[in-house]
Formats: structure tokens, C-alpha cells, sequence
């Protein structure tokens, strides 16, 4: 009886001593795991930190950039914010702003200063992303330099083609801003400093060649008095245009390009479309309500050609003037309506690509390899 008592106590000391091992077991577990949350969260914490301290920079680059990183040219100021604050990125914008103010003045002028000097812009080159054993991706801007000002979003990577696009493109909202409501309406999305494209004439002429109304292409074969027609809203903003733009025998192919949601409408087009029914394409035209026969870039040249032939002064006009637009194309370009057609006309036929046909001489050289190679296939015999 007595041995047995050693031995019971022996078999609780071990049950104790295996209880206590446990619990200290736990307790270290628990201290790992309240370790291992902690690091988690210091982690998270320092991610918070990077982020803000980040988001902190860009808005210190938006409000107040060093002198030593503003690039200026005349009245156009650039401030260059994030990553791009390196000799080459300054040197780069730069010629930027050189060029963007030299193309501001040759459009607006004396007005010039005003459109810029009071809209700075802001370049932004910031890292977005940095995975390990990755090159860091970049979101490449630039915007106006105000908290709600309109920004223009570039490729990563964008090169200096890019960067002025983008700045032209600030500046003419800026410009456009400026005309009156129906203007600026009337001009769509008008790129006042955008350099003149060798092109643009011949889009011009283009479009008025293949246009669907056949005023617009008597207008490109010399009717000057079709052209006033096509322009018809500066003279009568008040008028159905597509009376003013088509001809009745235009209606049947301006209609075939309407696709209707409505039954009767669907018939009426049907009508007009498949058994040339010319009532029924008077009310399918007024129906269908066809755009322009000339898009916005044939407008916008008349527009961009009365700035020009207005000299330094032609812009302000534009800007100060309230009236219809034939009287602003007028007081803008300081000739006559009908003059400032003329020349639109002239430029744009003077334009035209070049005809394929070829002349005599591309004749004789065709002719002449075309014999040549059949004598020498001719010549050749098989092995």
C-alpha cells in the first residue's frame, strides 16, 4: 500500500509537469503569432506610409514646384513634377514650351500671353508599380496645373511628338473657351495650335469629292455659289440643313445609310431606298435628320484660314466678336464672306491628290519593261 503512494504521486507530478509544458507551449505559440501580426501590420503600416508619402509628392509637385524646375518659353510655363526631374526630361520639355509658345503666337497673336501666361502646365513622370526583378511602370501626364484642370493621359514611354500633342491640345481648349457658344459649337474640337498637317488641304478636298451631297462636290469642281451652299449654317444658323446641304436627287442615297428603329420608319426608308419613291424620301430625309455632308476638319479650315489671313490681331477679333458667324468669319479674316469661301475653295482644290493615271512617258517605260521581260521569258528554254 505503501509503494503504491510514490507511484501516484510520481504519475501526477508527470501528468503536472506535461500540463505545464503545454500551456508554456501555448503561451510561445501565442507570443509567435502576436509577433508575426505585429511585423504584419508594420508592413502595412510602412505601405500606408510609402503611399501617402507619395500621393503627398505629387500634390506638393502640383502646388508648388522649385524654380529650378520650371521650364519657360515666353508666357508658356511648364513645372515638372514625379520622376521627370532629370537634365534630360528638363531639356526635353524645354523645347517643348519653346515650340508650343511659337505655335500660340503664330495663331493667336497678340492673344498669346492671355491664353497662356495664366495656365501653366504640369509634366508628371510617376512610378505606379514596382515588382520585384520588374522595370517600374510609369502613368506619363500632363495637365493644366490647377486641382480640377482637364489632363492629358500619355503612353509609358511617350516621346516628345506625344508630350507637344498634348500640350497643343490643353492650350486650344483653353482658346476654344474663349468664343462664343455657338463658335465654339460650330468648330467641334478645333485644334487652334496644333501644326498645320501637309494633309489637312487634301482632307479637305477629299471630302468634298466623295461627298454624298452633290453640292458639296459642284463646290469642288468651281461652283463657288455651292459652297456658300454647303456652309449654309454661318449664313442661316436657323435653317434644316439638309435642305441646304442635299439636293432632292440626293435624298435616296443620303437615306440608304438611315437605320431606323421605328416600323414606319423602316417602311418609309424601304420606300424611298428600294422603289425611289421621292415622297417618301422627303419625309425619310427630315426623318433622318443626315449629318453634314462635310466634316468638322473642312469647317474648321475656313476657321483656321480666317485667323491667318486676319494677321495678329485676328484671334482677339474672333474672341470679341457676338454676332452671327458669317459676320465673325468677316470682321475675323477682314475680307469679305464670300472672298474667304473663294480662297477655302481654291486652297482645297488646289490640294487634290495627285492623279493616278500616268502620263505618257510612264506610258513608254511600262511598255518598254513589259517588252523586255517578254523577250526574256521568251529567250528562256526548259533543261
Amino acid at each position: 500500500m505503501c509503494d503504491r503512494i510514490p507511484v501516484k504521486r510520481s504519475a501526477l507530478l508527470i501528468a503536472f509537469a506535461a500540463q505545464a509544458a503545454a500551456a508554456q507551449a501555448t503561451v510561445e505559440q501565442i507570443a509567435r503569432d502576436a509577433r508575426r501580426a505585429e511585423a504584419r501590420v508594420g508592413v502595412a503600416l510602412r505601405r500606408e506610409a510609402a503611399l501617402a508619402e507619395r500621393a503627398d509628392s505629387i500634390a506638393r509637385a502640383l502646388r508648388a514646384v522649385p524654380e529650378s524646375a520650371v521650364v519657360r518659353a515666353g508666357s508658356v510655363e511648364i513645372w515638372v513634377g514625379g520622376n521627370a526631374r532629370t537634365p534630360r526630361h528638363i531639356e526635353l520639355l524645354a523645347g517643348i514650351a519653346r515650340q508650343v509658345w511659337a505655335d500660340i503666337e503664330e495663331v493667336a497673336g497678340t492673344s498669346a500671353p492671355e491664353i497662356a501666361e495664366r495656365n501653366p502646365l504640369v509634366w508628371k513622370l510617376d512610378s505606379i508599380s514596382r515588382s520585384p526583378g520588374m522595370r517600374p511602370m510609369y502613368s506619363t501626364q500632363i495637365a493644366l496645373a490647377t486641382a480640377r484642370g482637364p489632363a492629358a493621359y500619355l503612353a509609358d514611354g511617350a516621346d516628345s511628338a506625344e508630350i507637344l500633342a498634348g500640350a497643343q491640345r490643353l492650350y486650344s481648349d483653353i482658346a476654344l473657351a474663349r468664343l462664343t457658344p455657338q463658335a465654339r459649337n460650330w468648330v467641334g474640337g478645333w485644334m487652334a495650335f496644333a501644326p498645320k498637317s501637309a494633309d489637312t488641304w487634301e482632307r479637305v478636298a477629299v471630302t468634298l469629292a466623295t461627298s454624298p451631297s452633290s453640292r458639296a462636290r459642284d463646290c469642288y469642281g468651281g461652283a463657288l455659289g455651292e459652297c456658300l451652299a454647303v456652309l449654309d449654317r454661318v449664313q442661316n444658323p436657323t435653317k434644316d440643313w439638309w435642305h441646304a446641304w442635299y439636293r432632292t436627287p440626293d435624298f435616296r442615297d443620303v437615306v440608304r445609310g438611315w437605320s431606323p428603329r421605328d416600323v414606319a420608319d423602316s417602311l418609309t426608308r424601304d420606300a424611298c431606298v428600294h422603289r425611289g419613291d421621292r415622297q417618301a424620301c422627303a419625309v425619310a430625309i427630315t426623318r433622318f435628320a443626315p449629318p453634314a455632308p462635310i466634316p468638322s476638319v473642312a469647317v474648321q479650315a475656313i476657321v483656321s484660314l480666317a485667323v491667318e489671313l486676319g494677321g495678329r490681331d485676328a484671334f482677339a477679333r474672333l474672341t470679341r466678336e457676338h454676332g452671327s458667324l458669317r459676320t465673325a468669319l468677316e470682321v475675323t479674316s477682314g475680307v469679305p464672306y464670300e472672298s474667304l469661301v473663294s480662297e477655302w475653295q481654291k486652297r482645297a482644290v488646289a490640294a487634290k491628290p495627285s492623279d493616278p493615271t500616268p502620263t505618257p512617258m510612264q506610258l513608254g517605260t511600262i511598255a518598254f519593261w513589259a517588252v523586255a521581260l517578254a523577250l526574256v521569258a521568251g529567250r528562256r528554254r526548259p533543261r
